[in-house]
């Protein structure tokens, strides 16, 4: 049996309200990997909602701070390098190679 992928709202993983999901699949293999929610407005106006809530306190965060949570984020990143470019192989079947560089790029953007 394949995860239910969760939505991620406010900080907390949340059973979306929908009863359809899409396969995530590897297509090199095409084993199922996981099965990711079609997720309704109301679970998206629920996310957009927690977004606008968080970004009240995050503009008046000061510029110091919002910069050493995008270094922890940068860091923890690094620190998963190889785990996040053996999930982008699996997901979208780039070879290992091709797998780092993206995520290289997406590190260092």
């Amino acid at each position: 049996m394949v995860d239910k992928i969760k939505n991620y709202v406010n900080g907390e993983w949340i059973t979306p309200k929908t009863k359809n999901y899409t396969n995530i699949v590897n297509p090199a293999t095409q084993e199922v990997l996981a099965e990711c929610p079609d997720s309704t407005s109301e679970d998206v106006n629920e996310a957009v909602m927690a977004a606008k809530n968080a970004f009240t306190e995050w503009r008046e965060t000061p510029v110091l701070s919002r910069t050493r949570y995008l270094y922890r984020f940068k860091d923890a990143c690094e620190e998963r390098f190889e785990e996040i470019s053996a999930m982008v192989v699996k997901e979208a079947g780039k070879t290992i190679d091709e797998a780092r560089g993206e995520v290289r790029r997406g590190i260092e953007s």
